[in-house]
This record gives structure tokens, C-alpha cells and sequence, in this order.
């Protein structure tokens, strides 16, 4: 994908009304979890290389004013509550030599909840192991452990 194709005008539009979406079934008082692969690296320390990164698909201002438009929703990043210091990564591009191993990563997998999940919210890491296993994934997981089910 490049910036101004039909796939990233779709992600854009998709980005867009995601915060109407959420409106029409939910509050941010309500118990809400949003995770996967976002695939938006939205701060300097989520990719490797922030200079020649920056205004690259996955990392680029358009993303970033979307997103925190999502995030202000009522949501909260689970992992940078947990782990704001660089160097945390959930994506390497296999087209990239040795990527995992030289520390050549996005972090573009993220978890967002609301305040109901967050204030029972004990840990959350990425799972890196994983992606050291015979044929891997170019992402490794998130992972997010509650204090208790919230209901």
C-alpha cells in the first residue's frame, strides 16, 4: 500500500467513521475493547527509524489525527499505559534482512479500552518470543491480562 491509493483512501475513510461506528452501540463508560493489528505506529518510539519513517504508510500525520480521534473517543492504549519506553516492537518486515534480530521494528498491533477494562487492567506486553519460532508471523502478539471479568 502507498499513500493516496485506493487502499489507503479506503483505510482513511475506514478511520474516519470508526468513532460513529462505536457511538451507535456503545458509550465510553461501557466496557469496550478495540485491538488487533491497527496497523498505525502512531508515536516516534513505535517504529525504528522515526526520520525516515515519518509520512510512510503505518506512520504517517493522516494516521496519526485519525487515530486520535478514535483514542479520544474515550479510549486508552493499554501497552504505552503499561510500557512507555521505546524499543517495544510487534511488526518486522521479513523483506527486511534480519529485521527482528536488529531491532527493526513498527509497533502497529495495539489493545484500546475504556475506562471500565483499564482501571482492571494488571499487564500488558508483546509476546516477541513468538516471533523467533520456526516459520513465524511477522507480527507477535499483544497481550493483556485483567485484574478481574469485567463485566
Amino acid at each position: 500500500t502507498a499513500v493516496g491509493i485506493d487502499k489507503w483512501d479506503y483505510k482513511m475513510r475506514w478511520l474516519d467513521a470508526f468513532p460513529e461506528y462505536l457511538s451507535s452501540f456503545a458509550t465510553p463508560s461501557d466496557p469496550v475493547v478495540w485491538l488487533g493489528d491497527i496497523n498505525v505506529a502512531p508515536t516516534e518510539i513505535d517504529v525504528h527509524d522515526h526520520k525516515r519513517l515519518l509520512g510512510s504508510v503505518g506512520h504517517h500525520p493522516d494516521e496519526f489525527s485519525r487515530l486520535d480521534k478514535i483514542v479520544s473517543w474515550g479510549f486508552t492504549e493499554c501497552f504505552r499505559t503499561k510500557n512507555p519506553e521505546p524499543g517495544h516492537f510487534t511488526f518486522w518486515d521479513f523483506r527486511v534482512p534480519k529485521a527482528y534480530e536488529r531491532k527493526l521494528g513498527w509497533r502497529i498491533d495495539h489493545i484500546y479500552v475504556t475506562e471500565p477494562v483499564l482501571s482492571r487492567t494488571h499487564e500488558c506486553w508483546v509476546d516477541g518470543h513468538l516471533r523467533i519460532q520456526d516459520r513465524p508471523s511477522d507480527h507477535a502478539p499483544v497481550l493483556l491480562r485483567l485484574d478481574e471479568y469485567v463485566k
